[in-house]
């Protein structure tokens, strides 16, 4: 029998794996990572692309053993996954009346639990449930009902039985992970399976123009433009550093040449000494992300850790390995939590996924590299509880890991050496300012 050369998800099949997804609490984006091909008897260790993932649960047809491995990391029989010989069509469902196809939008399910099929009473709890959530049907305000209790009472389990008995009477059912801030964001971000839209930094013509229209300053003067892109270019075209730094011009009525010429003496303490007028932005950027890196240090000691070293680092492009093969030289808790990446290429991933629940990090999975806003390394570094002798340790930490990765200087390492070399020449920064010394 020949062999088949694709094989494609079915409607029904892509609604399964996307409960297993959600049972699993993975992104699209981990399960790539977890997904082991054998093809043709040789081991691919390499993670299957995020295109091939995307083809799955478009049902598209892709490769039969990355149509496996998929199966296998998600626990779903390939067979009940399988749309067979046609492939589905990546748009909503249709449904056909008479000769006309009607469309019915696809159901959203983010619910992580099996249903209990051992589960017995609390019949007359769950209809009255149904009965209030059925009355929505005719008032122009959503139902609010609370299940509440003695833990170990079985509330989630009436939510979950709930969540299945019911679920073709809803076009989506979500579920809300709330034991901590970041199980709450982490929720809300996957409910954005359908659609990710993820914001970029404005472009620096975008970012100029702002400057300009923020602060009615007049387009004909040329070094003032100039001065406006160099600002641009060097807080990467943030928006709330933007509109601070207008803020500031205006207030103190100086040139962007001024400015400029200020900013690269002070940083972020210019940044600062003006909060953002328009915009409606609570913080200043300095707060808002401080905030957010004390929300990963309370859930997330070991991402903190690593976010704070990385602040130490070249701030593009930081690569995996830095931390896989240099975690020895890191203090014990990190230590603790990289034991395994030597040999687990999901272990650094994992870590850095409470710092991009809060945008502190830009994760490049294909190059297996992050980068941190130059911004936010200057909050981490400027931070009035990290005092000299903190900041110190903090940079021989980087120092330390950098050295003990990067390779011998001859030909055959030079791909390595031109990778790691920007966290170098970072780190020399460090071993001048500290004066540090050591074999």
């Amino acid at each position: 029998m020949a062999r088949q050369n694709t094989r494609a998800a079915s409607l029904e099949g892509i609604a399964l794996a996307k409960k297993a997804l959600s049972r699993k609490g993975w992104t699209k984006s981990y399960l790539a990572t977890q997904v082991v091909v054998d093809d043709d008897n040789r081991l691919n260790d390499k993670p299957v692309s995020a295109s091939t993932i995307k083809r799955f649960f478009q049902g598209r047809p892709i490769r039969p053993e990355f149509f496996g491995g998929i199966c296998v990391a998600l626990d779903v029989d390939p067979d009940e996954i399988d749309a067979g010989s046609q492939a589905a069509p990546a748009t909503p469902n249709a449904v056909e009346v008479g000769s006309q196809p009607t469309l019915v939008a696809p159901r959203v399910w983010t619910v992580p639990y099996r249903r209990n099929r051992f589960l017995t009473g609390r019949d007359g709890i769950r209809e009255g449930m149904r009965r209030s959530f059925g009355e929505w049907s005719g008032s122009a305000q959503p139902v609010l009902q609370a299940v509440s209790g003695l833990g170990g009472l079985g509330k989630t389990q009436l939510a979950v039985e709930y969540a299945y008995r019911y679920e073709a009477d809803y076009q989506a059912i979500l579920w809300v992970r709330a034991e901590t801030e970041t199980d709450r964001i982490a929720s809300f971000q996957e409910f954005a399976l359908a659609q990710p839209v993820c914001l970029a930094p404005l472009s620096t013509d975008d970012a100029v123009a702002f400057l300009l229209k923020r602060t009615g300053r007049s387009p004909d003067d040329a070094h003032e433009i100039a001065a406006a892109q160099e600002f641009a270019v060097e807080v990467e075209g943030l928006p709330l550093a933007l509109e601070q730094a207008a803020a500031y011009t205006v207030d103190r009525q100086i040139r962007f040449q001024d400015y400029l010429t200020s900013y690269r003496q002070h940083k972020l303490t210019l940044l600062q000494r003006s909060s953002p007028v328009v915009g409606d932005y609570p913080e200043s950027v300095a707060t808002t992300w401080a905030l957010n890196l004390l929300h990963v240090e309370i859930d997330a000691p070991a991402a903190a850790a690593l976010l704070r070293i990385s602040a130490f680092l070249a701030p593009d492009a930081i690569p995996y390995v830095l931390f896989e093969q240099g975690y020895a030289t890191l203090d014990s808790s990190l230590q603790e939590a990289l034991e395994s990446a030597p040999a687990d290429p999901s272990c650094v991933p994992e870590i850095l996924t409470a710092l991009s629940r809060f945008s502190l990090v830009n994760i490049d999975p294909t190059e297996r590299t992050f980068s941190v806003h130059r911004l936010v390394q200057a909050v981490i570094r400027d931070d009035p509880e990290m005092d000299e002798a903190s900041c110190r340790q903090w940079a021989i930490q980087a120092i330390e890991m950098v050295g003990a990765v990067f390779p011998e200087a001859e030909f055959e390492h030079w791909p390595q050496c031109d990778r790691l070399l920007p966290h170098a020449l970072a780190c020399h920064h460090w071993i001048d300012r500290h004066a540090y010394q050591s074999e």
